[in-house]
């Protein structure tokens, strides 16, 4: 690739590890055309699969707009994103950056479930028995308290934290007490709970909507936003607040690849899809009309030429 830029001034991508050497090579040389072309396909290829290496190289080249798409593909998809084979391979910085998140899809005891299982690969690349505490020394006390422990539910609480062991008795003893009066322990760990990740559908925004009653359509989004009553996961809906015939699906296309996100619309709103699909159903009528038409012509025009 590299040489076929130099002497013919061409560029052929043919995967993403291929691009991020070919970028430390354009960086180091100053091809910064070429540069700019593998930053450009790297943001064009933002994908679950290539998520590490991508945030990585968003970091090593200080590329903000990369490293803003990986860490959105990453909020709307952090529980297909930790179980992934290389999450346990990444580097600190990338884990402390998702901890940092406010907004994540997964619950807390799956995310510490799998910084666990990060910290034990870090155990073995830092030649240090595996236990609860060298555990949490691996990760780094700073970092380890991230981890949001109040906002686990008390039972899973009681069977996967306190049994891991890596909580001390003076800290798990303030978390139970918060369980059962509600007062807020006097620890490091935030008792607020991370809110999950609320689509915004903007003015250009072309989705796929699917109702409850299955039916499909392509929806033009709206002035202002759908709100997302939950996420795909871990749906808790009271029947008597979100009426079935306006609880749908909405999933992106060509955006980030993320999970269909179940919203909730009001009457208003649910009108306004009405009106917008009326309207596309127009678009799409006058286009039709339109190339009928310039077809038509050109046929006449090669008949009487």
């Amino acid at each position: 690739m590299k040489q076929q830029y130099i002497y013919y001034d061409e560029m052929v991508f043919t995967g993403v590890a291929g691009t991020i050497r070919t970028l430390y090579a354009a960086r180091k040389y100053c091809f910064y055309d070429l540069g700019r072309a593998c930053v450009n396909y790297l943001e064009n290829n933002v994908c679950i699969e290539h998520i590490f290496k991508l945030l990585q190289a968003a970091l090593d080249f200080h590329e903000d707009r990369l490293k803003t798409l990986c860490m959105r593909l990453i909020i709307n998809n952090t529980f297909e994103v930790i179980h992934r084979e290389d999450f346990k391979d990444v580097k600190k910085d990338v884990l402390v950056m998702i901890l940092e998140q406010d907004v994540l899809n997964v619950r807390e005891i799956e995310l510490f479930d799998r910084v666990m299982h990060w910290a034990e690969n870090e155990c073995d690349r830092l030649k240090i028995t595996v236990t609860a505490m060298n555990q949490r020394i691996a990760l780094g006390n700073p970092y380890f308290n991230l981890i949001r422990f109040p906002t686990i539910l008390s039972h899973e609480f009681a069977t996967h934290v306190v049994e891991s062991g890596v909580l001390k008795t003076d800290e798990i003893i303030p978390i139970l007490q918060y369980y059962i009066t509600g007062r807020k322990p006097s620890l490091p760990y935030s008792c607020q709970s991370r809110r999950r990740p609320c689509l915004e559908v903007g003015p250009l925004d072309n989705v796929s909507v699917t109702y409850s009653d299955q039916t499909e359509m392509t929806f033009v989004g709206p002035t202002r936003p759908l709100r997302r009553a939950a996420s795909h996961r871990d749906i808790h809906v009271p029947v008597n607040v979100l009426p079935s015939q306006q609880l749908g699906l909405i999933c992106e296309r060509q955006r980030s690849g993320s999970p269909p996100a179940r919203f909730h619309v009001d009457d208003e709103e649910f009108s306004l899809i009405q009106e917008n699909m009326r309207h596309l159903q127009h678009l799409v009528r006058e286009r039709n009309q339109f190339a009928w038409c310039k077809m038509h012509m050109a046929v006449m025009s090669s008949h009487y030429r």
